[in-house]
């Protein structure tokens, strides 16, 4: 069963969607509802609703309905590549905190301060080809 939601007030401060099947926006609509979501709207594979971060954090932890949530991070109107990218530059993602994340140089990793290695550095040969040198060597010499 899902927590109950606080009784102090809330400011909706972001729109969300949550993403689903086709013909489950009734059943999606009032799973939302129960869990105490707000300005809840079906949509043609999908259920808009307002609220806070906790609220999205909610929705997508007890919702058994729901495939993703989403957050509307933009409206702007867009005729060229040019409006295009003026919103989005302008845009604001939804945080929890102030403070940015440390940008590390190349690929990201899921280990905080390691990055992953490069392309380069796996080989793209394998000891079962026997397409490197150094991996005949290592091969029993039945195979071999």
């Amino acid at each position: 069963m899902a927590p109950s939601s606080s009784t102090q007030p809330r400011t909706i401060a972001h729109e969300f969607y949550a993403s689903c099947p086709e013909g489950f926006e009734v059943a999606l609509e009032g799973e939302l509802r129960e869990l105490g979501m707000r300005q809840v709207r079906r949509l043609k594979g999908r259920v808009t609703f307002a609220g806070d971060l906790a609220d999205a954090y909610r929705a997508c932890l007890w919702s058994r309905l729901a495939s993703r949530v989403f957050v509307t991070v933009a409206r702007f109107d867009c005729h060229d590549a040019d409006d295009l990218y003026e919103g989005t530059s302008t845009a604001t993602t939804p945080t929890t905190s102030t403070k940015a994340p440390a940008q590390s140089p190349g690929r990201a990793s899921s280990r905080p301060g390691r990055p992953l290695p490069s392309p380069r550095a796996a080989s793209p040969t394998s000891c079962a080809t026997r397409t490197s040198p150094r991996c005949a060597s290592k091969m029993p010499s039945a195979i071999a």
